[in-house]
């Protein structure tokens, strides 16, 4: 498990927050569960360091996500891909 800060907006104020997932897919997906978070700048990796520009619509994979009935299926499918981390 990796520790994950992440520069986000929420209520039209940057904030940085942390949050731990497996990668950074898992990273953003636990972004995504969080109403609060309007928009996502940047998502580093503390340890190995690794930073992430975001340039997604966090609003649209949100609405996505929340359609997903199946989250055992989702989460066995995030911890799979560790491709380019």
């Amino acid at each position: 498990m990796f520790e994950f800060i992440c520069e986000v907006v929420i209520d039209d104020s940057r904030e940085e927050i942390k949050t731990y997932a497996e990668n950074v897919y898992e990273c953003i997906d636990n972004l995504a569960c969080m109403p609060s978070v309007n928009h996502v700048m940047t998502i580093t990796r503390v340890e190995p360091e690794h930073k992430w520009s975001f340039a997604g619509d966090i609003q649209k994979l949100r609405s996505i996500r929340d359609k997903i009935t199946d989250q055992e299926l989702v989460q066995q499918l995030l911890q799979g891909l560790n491709i380019g981390d």
